[in-house]
């Protein structure tokens, strides 16, 4: 297939900037104030150690989209240096994102 380099760095660029931002979250913050108000109901309480455990949850999900968008970027790069892109060769691409994460 013939792709546009310019568009794929413009894909790269994006994937970068949402790679970006989800790193950038501040998942304890709101949570921490949320699972510190409910110890105030009791210590030990349920949704205490649901709200503890999910901070670790959400900081690895936003983590894994992160890194996730990061290879997609990569990828469109590698690519955007070609241009003239092999269907093989994009589809290898993205499978070689896949098997990472």
């Amino acid at each position: 297939m013939m792709v546009d380099p310019d568009r794929l760095r413009l894909l790269s660029q994006a994937m970068d900037a949402i790679a970006d931002l989800t790193e950038g979250l501040a998942v304890a913050d709101p949570a921490t104030q949320s699972s510190s108000a409910a110890e105030s109901g009791g210590p030990g309480t349920l949704i205490s150690d649901v709200l503890g455990s999910g901070i670790t949850v959400c900081e690895g999900v936003w983590s894994g989209f992160g890194s996730r968008c990061r290879h997609v970027a990569a990828a469109a790069r590698g690519g955007a240096s070609d241009f003239a892109v092999t269907d093989a060769e994009f589809s290898d691409a993205l499978k070689a994102v896949e098997g990472v994460l």
